[in-house]
């Protein structure tokens, strides 16, 4: 399968681009500035409207976005940048889309909490970027929403459950490379966090 990483320079997008080599996808890393990642490298910038964009993501089987701004341009990159590259995936002719969330994106009722409101802008960006994806195309999506990102070794398993948690970056790499081989998770919107069970096992069994 050839697949397109957009925001491969970031902390989840690098690991994410060896985990799909290491199972026999070709991968173009793309990003901002040149990067030595990848079997190619694609210079990729979110500002730019969606028919530019549309040339660039001509040609692959699968995206993925893990772009991410860091609170930098939660409008720019993480809601508007998201969702033209979901309407360019469209028009090039894309039909898998798997994006990188945040756990309870979609539930409103779920931000109070302390880790959210420090981050709500964030928050805001990501739900009405996963409402159009769910809601404004016919993409084959799906959404990962793991809680919060951690530096730490990866344990190769994980729990989908609607909770709060924490993850491993190398596990949510993980999960998100065998996404985009598994069908059964087409349509779906995951939550991942911390757990017992075997990345490969809890994918398959969504």
């Amino acid at each position: 399968m050839k697949i397109l990483v957009i925001g491969a320079s970031g902390r989840v997008g690098q690991d994410l681009v060896q985990d799909l080599q290491a199972q026999g996808d070709y991968v173009v890393a793309a990003s901002r500035h040149p990067q030595n990642l990848g079997d190619e490298s694609l210079i990729i910038d979110l500002h730019a409207e969606v028919p530019a964009l549309t040339t660039k993501l001509r040609g692959f089987d699968a995206v993925y976005f893990t772009a991410g701004s860091r609170g930098k341009d939660t409008i720019g990159t993480d809601l508007d940048g998201a969702i033209k590259t979901m309407q360019a995936a469209e028009a090039a002719g894309v039909h898998r889309y798997i994006m990188l969330s945040a756990a309870f994106a979609l539930d409103r009722s779920k931000w109070n909490a302390p880790g959210i409101q420090s981050i709500k802008d964030y928050y805001i960006a990501k739900h009405y970027a996963d409402v159009y994806l769910t809601q404004n195309t016919k993409l084959a999506y799906t959404i990962l929403q793991p809680g919060t990102l951690v530096e730490a070794a990866a344990t190769g398993t994980t729990t989908f459950a609607p909770e709060a948690g924490k993850n491993a970056i190398a596990d949510v790499a993980d999960v998100l490379a065998k996404l985009a081989h598994a069908g059964n998770t087409v349509g779906k919107v995951i939550i991942m966090h911390d757990g017992k069970t075997p990345i490969a096992d809890a994918v398959a069994q969504v």
